[in-house]
């Protein structure tokens, strides 16, 4: 596999888990295997391969967890805005 080419995937896999297509476990799961096997090409280190079989699957249209961070941060910033601009 070539730089370019494992760039190229890498790139779709955080595409994919930037829009939800991926769960953050199954995301891991890829990247390492994708990183494990750069790492045994280019570098020579043998890594303990996960087996592919071993990736746990999810609903790709999983409700999203309204408790995460960014989210919460994103609503704080929303409801300062409108306290400020609607005293006027």
């Amino acid at each position: 596999m070539s730089m370019i080419e494992a760039s190229k995937q890498l790139r779709m896999l955080v595409q994919q888990h930037t829009n939800d297509q991926l769960s953050a476990n199954i995301y891991r799961a890829k990247r390492k295997i994708l990183l494990d096997k750069l790492d045994e090409q280019y570098n020579g280190i043998t890594v303990s391969q996960v087996d592919i079989t071993q990736v746990p699957t999810e609903k790709v249209h999983q409700q999203q967890d309204k408790t995460q961070p960014y989210l919460a941060k994103k609503i704080g910033k929303l409801t300062s805005f409108l306290k400020r601009n609607l005293e006027d």
